[in-house]
């Protein structure tokens, strides 16, 4: 049976998670602004946020279609 965390564990354990979450989230709030800016629709951009796992891509992508690419040149740059 596996025994319960204690009070410190659960303390340290929040506070790795909110330095993450904190970080994720400022890194995908700037993803969001510059795909909207781009010219992306907040549904695509959340798309692309679901679909593409790796945020150098995901920039790579946006970078690449606001520049005036193609989507097959866009996804050719990521791979």
């Amino acid at each position: 049976m596996p025994r319960l965390a204690s009070t410190q564990e659960r303390r340290e354990l929040l506070a790795d998670s909110l330095g993450v979450g904190v970080a994720t989230g400022a890194y995908g709030v700037s993803f969001g602004a510059i795909a909207t800016t781009s010219g992306f629709s907040v549904l695509q951009a959340c798309a692309l946020s679901l679909l593409v796992f790796t945020g150098a891509s995901q920039f790579a992508l946006v970078g690449v279609v606001a520049a005036g690419g193609t989507p097959a040149s866009a996804a050719a740059t990521t791979l």
